[in-house]
């Protein structure tokens, strides 16, 4: 989890070295990935969305 908390504040801290598009790319594979690995563990632990 604090590897959750740590993404965003060191992706912001690199904010004013990144274009926005380029920032606004990475946030949404972070979101894609979070959201595929939320999937896998729901799914290993029984619980269906």
């Amino acid at each position: 989890m604090l590897q959750l908390i740590a993404l965003p504040m060191l992706l912001s801290s690199f904010d004013h070295y990144r274009p926005t598009y380029i920032k606004s790319n990475v946030l949404a594979v972070l979101l894609g990935v979070l959201a595929v690995k939320a999937d896998v563990f729901f799914r290993k632990s029984g619980t269906v969305l």
